[in-house]
């Protein structure tokens, strides 16, 4: 008779079964999209670009840290008990 062994114990640990990463995702994806501000807004302009496009490009940047973190401080890439991952 086989022994069942509980999954979260051996299963890798990864960042999409993290309910923080999904909302830091979806603040930055939010806050990336101008939607909150009015219609046709073009002031301020900083460095002759509208100010909603760096509110983007600081969401974007946002994002991409926040999917670095998820990577290197959420998941687990060393192999479990022995395992070989080559």
């Amino acid at each position: 008779m086989q022994r069942r062994i509980s999954t979260s114990s051996t299963s890798p640990r990864e960042p999409i079964r993290r309910p923080l990463v999904w909302v830091l995702i979806g603040l930055t994806i939010l806050a990336g999209v101008p939607w909150y501000l009015p219609s046709g807004l073009i002031e301020p302009v900083v460095a002759h670009l509208p100010g909603w496009f760096w509110l983007s490009i600081i969401a974007a940047v946002a994002l991409s840290a926040v999917t670095c973190w998820a990577c290197l401080t959420q998941w687990e890439l060393e192999p479990h008990d022995g395992e070989d991952l080559s």
